[in-house]
């Protein structure tokens, strides 16, 4: 009898595709002690008065900036759906704007027109994981990134300024603690496509701006951003083994 109810439930387990019959027996995403490899990319839109920068007297520009990210990462799953790793990533944000105007108590100041902004970002962080599976299948999973690291980067801001040629070159960095939820979809028994968001970060950042007028500006700031940026989107393929 005992043997009959083994060999019924064998047979089930027979019939059962080789992803959902692992995912079943190990009850995870991605199983402890697995090493887990993957790339991130993504599209990223901002506008200029939302950044950590300064734009030379340049805050009210409302710049629209457009750019990519791409970010290597690998970790270790110290327990069933956890994991602790290292990131790496690189980014770049590019804007123009033909024209506007700078006023300071109700007065005009000066007039941009051809305004050509440019900004480089490189990041190194270390980052926690957790997934929670959403379907009996371990098919689907919330997941969430928490992350401490460094981002730093420089760039450019080119404009006629008052119908003369002005330049403003600045750098950026900051020690960053961020959250950023997604969801996964496993592909195979390794391999899984991510979808994540930003929600909040916290900035502490170091500022420095050198302009065509000879001003050295450098300021430090301590800022916490807690909107979900639906521009910051990024997809990603993760392995692990």
């Amino acid at each position: 009898m005992g043997k009959g109810k083994k060999d019924k439930t064998s047979k089930q387990e027979d019939v059962l595709d080789p992803l959902t019959k692992r995912r079943r027996q190990m009850r995870s995403f991605v199983p402890q002690g697995n090493w887990v490899y993957g790339l991130g990319v993504g599209h990223l839109t901002m506008n200029s008065n939302h950044t950590d920068l300064v734009f030379s007297g340049m805050e009210q520009a409302d710049m629209r900036l457009k750019g990519f990210t791409f970010q290597p990462y690998m970790g270790y799953a110290v327990g069933n759906n956890c994991i602790i790793g290292l990131r790496a990533g690189y980014s770049q944000l590019d804007g123009k704007k033909p024209f506007f105007t700078q006023y300071e108590d109700e007065a005009l100041v000066h007039t941009y027109c051809n305004v050509d902004y440019t900004h480089t970002f490189y990041n190194a962080e270390a980052f926690w994981r957790g997934y929670v599976p959403i379907d009996s299948k371990l098919r689907w999973a919330f997941f969430t990134d928490v992350t401490l690291g460094y981002q730093g980067g420089s760039g450019y801001v080119l404009s006629d300024r008052d119908d003369t040629a002005f330049r403003s070159n600045f750098s950026l960095n900051q020690i960053r603690l961020a959250i950023r939820p997604g969801i996964a979809v496993a592909l195979t028994n390794h391999a899984s496509i991510d979808l994540s968001v930003g929600v909040a970060n916290l900035n502490y950042a170091l500022q420095h701006e050198k302009n065509r007028d000879g001003d050295n500006i450098k300021d430090q700031e301590f800022r916490i951003n807690s909107l979900i940026d639906i521009a910051n989107i990024q997809c990603g393929l993760t392995l692990n083994y």
